[in-house]
């Protein structure tokens, strides 16, 4: 979702190579006073082959929802003229632990995005550099975090590398891994994809086709189109909340603050610019699998499914079935790499995801005061997801007669 260096191939090598020293900035406060960028970044983003979260209108719609009590700051970099990178980020101050005032990436929390920093290489550490001292200078924070980071990008060691040449300055509190997401690469035809899997997997494939394939009349389809996504998404969303239910849970939208007006406004937007992807699987003409996504070029964020529920349906194997067939429909256009979310799922690695790590980077200015902070709010971090997520949350709650409810903002937002 935002902002500075990339191990991605980029597709722009006019752009990838300039001397730091040509670098400059222009800092903006508000989406109105970017929007005149909003076609030179959203082709920014797809040049450094980034994912959806990191676009113009994804951060913006984010910002709309979540943005209430932090103080946004959009730093644009250019060299020769020409945009090369794009650091949205906000502050804000979290009353924990005496009041820590913290910058963080737009889209870092909240929405369960993965968040890239997008800056042409050649200038990724200059460009990290300035925004670290920008913020624990004038702009009067105690720390900078950058996180949930892709782990296997190069944005970890660029961070790394502007925080050496800060070393008076800052220190890094906090360099962890803090989980995995994982992603397909696929090829060019949905047969070569199937021959991949190990010999258990495309046997079981088979046989729940078959067997779907005998009971129903199995179609699949695509919706996209703006009017018809709206509706259909609503459909979508009840079905993953009875999903849900029938464990006890809430699903996804209900978890999140605010979860179901910030996608629906995603939905209706993204439409409208070609990039929702609603994959549907139907039995006799009804929906029996979706799969939530965005794409942009050549690449799928893959957001959510939703099934119905009931042992008279998990005897198909749905989750599967609706994943592969989503597949072979993204294939079929032309997308070569699905983007699958974060945390591990034992399903996904067993149809070909590959896992890298989620990396979190919390800096410190040396300030004292700043510093006692930025290792409290660790510590209240680590415990409150031990005690609330882990424990009451992910435990205890699920099996109480209680109504239940979302997530903690308190756990949400310190979460680093």
């Amino acid at each position: 979702m935002t902002t500075l260096p990339t191990a991605r191939q980029e597709s722009q090598p006019n752009k990838s190579s300039f001397a730091t020293e040509d670098l400059t900035v222009k800092v903006l406060k508000s989406f109105e006073e970017a929007a005149s960028l909003r076609e030179l970044w959203d082709k920014l983003v797809q040049g450094l082959q980034a994912e959806v979260y990191g676009s113009f209108d994804w951060c913006r719609i984010w910002w709309s929802h979540y943005g209430r009590g932090r103080e946004l700051r959009i730093f644009a970099f250019y060299a020769g003229g020409e945009l090369v990178g794009i650091v949205p980020m906000f502050r804000e101050r979290l009353w924990i632990c005496g009041g820590l005032r913290i910058a963080k990436l737009v889209g870092c929390d909240f929405a369960l995005a993965i968040c890239s920093l997008l800056v042409h290489a050649s200038g990724a550490s200059e460009a990290i550099r300035r925004v670290v001292s920008y913020w624990l200078n004038e702009g009067g924070c105690d720390a900078v975090w950058l996180g949930p980071l892709n782990g296997s990008d190069s944005s970890v060691e660029h961070a790394r590398l502007a925080c050496q040449r800060l070393a008076s300055e800052v220190e890094i509190v906090r360099d962890a891994e803090i989980g995995v997401h994982s992603s397909f690469h696929l090829p060019s035809n949905f047969e070569e994809y199937v021959q991949g899997l190990d010999k258990r997997q495309k046997q079981n494939f088979r046989r729940d086709m078959n067997l779907f394939g005998r009971t129903f009349k199995v179609e699949s389809d695509v919706v996209s189109d703006e009017v018809e996504a709206t509706k259909e998404f609503e459909t979508f969303q009840r079905m993953h909340a009875e999903q849900w239910a029938a464990q006890g849970k809430l699903g996804h939208f209900q978890d999140w603050p605010r979860g179901l007006d910030f996608n629906r406004e995603l939905i209706r937007e993204h439409a409208r610019l070609g990039r929702l992807r609603l994959y549907r699987l139907l039995a006799d003409g009804n929906v029996v699998s979706y799969q939530y996504g965005f794409r942009l070029g050549d690449r799928l964020c893959w957001r959510l499914p939703a099934r119905p529920a009931g042992k008279e349906w998990d005897r198909f194997g749905l989750g599967r079935l609706g994943l592969m067939k989503m597949i072979e429909d993204a294939i079929g256009e032309g997308i070569r790499f699905i983007e699958a979310g974060c945390g591990h799922y034992d399903y996904k690695v067993q149809l070909g995801a590959k896992e890298y790590p989620l990396r979190s980077i919390l800096i410190s200015s040396r300030r004292l005061g700043g510093r006692l902070r930025c290792r409290c709010i660790v510590l209240v971090s680590w415990l409150l997801h031990l005690l609330y997520y882990r424990i009451w949350f992910g435990r205890i709650a699920p099996k109480l007669p209680l109504p239940r409810r979302s997530l903690w903002k308190s756990w949400i937002r310190t979460r680093l």
